[in-house]
């Protein structure tokens, strides 16, 4: 199993950049490995004996193929019968039988379905029409069983988020991944969508938020009930030759009921 709240190692060619083997080994528990779903759909070929534990000789870690390149915003383009992903070669579109067939080879533990990218700003007509066809696409992976877990979409714009929310909760979906974030919302607009969709989404099923994922957005998803993180901040840190440092204070605060709103609005 894996502790939560934590977060995603996301990787290029099935290789965290930056952290070494023996680095990566030294992780408590098992790590989630993040593999964006387009270097998966060129790599098909390379997985068809023995899936990403052959292929990327992943080990203990949890193996997690996200339809978004978490490397770049708004990779999901949509399309009638097909949407277009970010390769390391270009743009490509995929079909969601494609999508399926790319799941069951990877063998991979946990997969956020098929689904275009839907920000806050997205109109109605599109929004109706993704979360139509996103019910549809998420149940038929749970029955095809394309992964351990399967994480149907959240996200939407305006006041269909909730809606999203609801529609998600009721499918047979065995996780949540609440996307459409980094799109210039405010630190506000974020915290309250958060809200508005955690209340929804059951407790019992792992909730995963894409973002950034800096130290004061970690802070407000977690305290607004998210399990996993998926970030590529401290990859990116690491490639400027940067670490974090945090001051922990010694003493309780004074105000213990007011600790979570302050955190979470002041993000």
């Amino acid at each position: 199993g894996v502790e939560t709240p934590t977060c995603t190692i996301p990787c290029r060619r099935g290789v965290p950049p930056h952290l070494t083997a023996d680095l990566l080994s030294a992780v408590d528990g098992s790590p989630i490995l993040q593999l964006p779903m387009g270097e998966l759909h060129q790599h098909s070929h390379l997985l068809e004996q023995g899936g990403v534990a052959t292929a990327y000789s992943t080990g203990r870690a949890v193996t997690f193929a996200s339809f978004c390149d978490p490397w770049i915003q708004n990779s999901v383009h949509s399309g009638d019968k097909a949407l277009a992903i970010d390769t390391p070669s270009g743009r490509e579109k995929i079909t969601f039988e494609q999508w399926k067939s790319v799941c069951l080879q990877s063998k991979v533990d946990i997969a956020s379905c098929f689904g275009e990218e839907i920000d806050a700003t997205t109109g109605a007509k599109r929004n109706k029409r993704e979360l139509e066809r996103g019910l549809q696409w998420v149940n038929s992976a749970v029955a095809d069983k394309v992964a351990s877990c399967v994480l149907a979409n959240v996200q939407g714009g305006g006041n269909r988020r909730s809606e999203a929310a609801a529609i998600a909760a009721k499918s047979n979906a065995h996780g949540y991944r609440i996307g459409g974030f980094g799109f210039q919302e405010t630190v506000e607009q974020r915290y309250q969508a958060l809200q508005e969709v955690t209340r929804v989404l059951p407790a019992s099923k792992p909730r995963f938020l894409s973002c950034c994922g800096s130290p004061p957005e970690i802070l407000q998803a977690v305290l607004c009930g998210v399990d996993v993180v998926e970030t590529v901040y401290p990859m990116l840190l690491a490639q400027q030759g940067k670490a974090l440092t945090m001051e922990i204070p010694t003493e309780e605060p004074t105000r213990a009921d007011n600790v979570v709103p302050e955190l979470c609005q002041g993000c």
